[in-house]
């Protein structure tokens, strides 16, 4: 008879061994799976703290922001309040220099037995109810432009014969700026839109001749007195003196 008890003992070893083999192995990978999904778990919650902590300054920052556009926008109510109150300021002033004007003109009018009743500020010329302003310094035509408004007062624009006589009897020798100028339409034009009729002989020889080597970029769009009263045209940036005309005042 067959002894079969050796075979049977070995195939259930085997087997034992397959399954405990199997189970460590099993074992393994489900220790790898536990320590992954910590990690897993640790990351996300170490994620959900950066985000919370995110959210915190992004709120910080918005309340600060907050703080900010409120206090720019009061700073914005102040200067609007400071430049509010400095034109009012400024306008004052204008009112009291216009008055102290009007007192010194009736006081010089009466202290020269002035019977024409009208007067000009000081250091300004009356001619035919006009006053006049020649300049001792030099300006750019569009700086003296400005200053003649400052003055309440324009750039000179001549009307008539009679003033430009008088005009250029106190100009000679020197170079003037006058309310002439092309620079806007390419033609000849007063500072209050009037069109100029061209009369060369009010002009120097040749002019104007828009010459554009001077340097200074562009052509010759402003004109000015010369030295024996004609007309020059010359680059506007140019410093010259400069005429004002403003009405008179009345005593």
């Amino acid at each position: 008879m067959r002894d079969t008890s050796a075979t049977h003992d070995d195939e259930h070893d085997d087997f034992d061994d397959f399954d405990t083999r199997d189970s460590t192995a099993f074992w393994r990978k489900g220790m790898q799976v536990d320590r992954r999904f910590s990690a897993v778990e640790s990351d996300m919650k170490n994620l959900s703290q950066s985000l919370v902590s995110l959210m915190s300054k992004i709120q910080h920052l918005e309340n600060h922001g907050a703080e900010v556009v409120r206090g720019v926008n009061g700073l914005r109510l102040s200067l609007n309040s400071l430049q509010t109150q400095a034109q009012d300021f400024f306008t004052e002033v204008d009112n009291i220099q216009e008055a102290v004007t009007q007192l010194k003109c009736r006081f010089n009018a009466l202290q020269n037995n002035n019977t024409q009743h009208q007067c000009c500020p000081s250091d300004w010329q009356l001619f035919f109810s006009h006053c006049y302003y020649f300049s001792d310094n030099g300006k750019s035509w569009n700086e003296a432009r400005d200053t003649c408004v400052n003055m309440k007062a324009e750039l000179l624009i001549l009307k008539n014969k009679e003033e430009k006589e008088f005009v250029i009897k106190n100009t000679r020798p020197f170079y003037y700026w006058f309310g002439l100028s092309d620079e806007r339409t390419g033609q000849w034009e007063w500072l209050d839109g009037t069109l100029y009729e061209m009369d060369e002989s009010e002009w120097m020889p040749g002019q104007p001749d828009n010459w554009q080597l001077h340097g200074l970029g562009g052509g010759e769009d402003c004109a000015h007195f010369h030295s024996d009263g004609r007309y020059n045209d010359d680059h506007c940036s140019r410093n010259y003196r400069f005429v004002c005309k403003s009405h008179v005042y009345t005593v």
